[in-house]
């Protein structure tokens, strides 16, 4: 079942890149609240449970709805309403959170926010992998380039908005919701890409995933389950420092990390391209549980620098490679539910993953958090390793 040629084909390129603009937009909006969000639920009167349930209730939301979603959006044939209103409902969640004045009120508004994104996250990476025109890596590089961007100018954004403005975290989320409504402009330029509805029911579809398919689900749920909330890196910044730099430093980190997740995406996703998703994969993998480990032991700023530098280029090499990699060997005509299941497994997955490691920070030590990521990190690499395809010698 091939999808029919658009009759704007000289667009469908360019599809890339004003998704890339309307994500840019976006994460400008979302990447000044990330990274207060942790010490606004503690001012609002959370506890280290509450933001690891937060975070994996975010994950969760965002990514259960993504395999229906993609079924839908292969079902009816079309994308793009999907997109835009998955962007506009995240920014009238976004605007709802700036009123918050307790933290049951902020945790209700933060998740449904995500599921802006559950709207929209499987749709555009369906477009993108329909619209590379072969080099899927480069498409998702370019996409998360553009993506990162946004987020480098937010999380400085919120710096500056927090350390020389002064803006309470309400005001500064304001702002954020204001911003965010600007994402829907660049979508009403994407050229929808025809292509037959698909009538299999969703149940079927799923049996039909190639043994390869469900092993990698398989590898990536497992990783999924230590690959906890960037919340508790924060969060032990803020524990480490006092006064002032106890709230700003987590936010510069932050804005470091985010600096070299958006340089790293392109050159990462042509690597990909040439050397094989699952090697840049384990590398992945390898490099969270070594980040892991050594934040149990670090007390620098120095250290800390570095450790977010490495943590940036992982949340490239995972956002995606894990996406081209399922996109690449998926039936063209399956690569929305593909990409759905994978988005619904690893984010219902974390939700767990958030709440062991809250629980493990407040009721046993924070070091106990980074140790579980450590351990099941490098467990999945080694599963991985350990496939006959995925030698690096092969």
């Amino acid at each position: 079942m091939q999808p029919k040629k658009s009759k704007n084909n000289n667009w469908v390129g360019m599809n890339v890149l004003r998704l890339g603009l309307a994500s840019f937009l976006n994460d400008i909006s979302s990447e000044i609240i990330l990274p207060i969000m942790p010490m606004f639920i503690l001012s609002l009167g959370g506890s280290p449970v509450i933001i690891g349930l937060l975070a994996g209730s975010r994950n969760a939301i965002e990514n259960l709805s993504n395999i229906f979603i993609g079924h839908w959006s292969d079902k009816i044939g079309y994308r793009k309403i999907f997109v835009s209103s998955g962007y506009f409902l995240s920014s009238g969640c976004k605007f709802l959170l700036s009123l918050a004045k307790w933290w049951p009120a902020a945790f209700v508004f933060a998740s449904v926010e995500r599921v802006g994104k559950g709207f929209r996250k499987t749709p555009i990476d369906t477009i993108i992998a329909e619209s590379s025109r072969g080099k899927i890596g480069l498409g998702f590089g370019v996409h998360r380039a553009f993506d990162t961007c946004g987020a480098v100018i937010g999380s400085l954004a919120s710096f500056v908005l927090l350390s020389y403005f002064h803006f309470s975290y309400h005001t500064i989320i304001l702002v954020a919701a204001f911003i965010g409504f600007f994402a829907l402009l660049p979508i009403r330029w994407v050229a929808e890409v025809s292509r037959i509805p698909v009538k299999i029911p969703l149940l079927k579809r799923i049996k039909a995933f190639s043994p390869e398919l469900k092993n990698f689900f398989f590898i990536s749920g497992l990783f999924s389950l230590g690959y906890f909330s960037y919340m508790f890196f924060l969060m032990k910044i803020h524990s480490v420092f006092i006064g002032k730099p106890s709230i700003v430093m987590p936010v510069f980190l932050y804005f470091i990390s985010n600096v070299f997740y958006a340089a790293g995406s392109i050159p990462i996703g042509m690597l990909g391209d040439k050397i094989g998703r699952s090697r840049m994969l384990i590398c992945g993998y390898v490099l969270f549980s070594i980040i892991s480990i050594s934040f149990i032991v670090s007390r620098t700023i120095s250290v800390f620098i570095l450790l977010f530098v490495l943590y940036g280029l992982v949340r490239a090499i995972v956002g995606v490679n894990q996406r081209a990699y399922v996109t690449s060997i998926a039936n063209i005509e399956d690569r929305a539910v593909v990409l759905g299941a994978l988005h619904t497994m690893t984010g219902t997955i974390m939700l767990l993953s958030n709440f062991i490691a809250g629980v493990l920070w407040q009721y046993a030590l924070p070091e106990a958090t980074f140790m579980f990521g450590a351990i099941v990190s490098i467990l999945a690499a080694l599963l991985l390793f350990l496939k006959k395809e995925f030698y690096f010698l092969s």
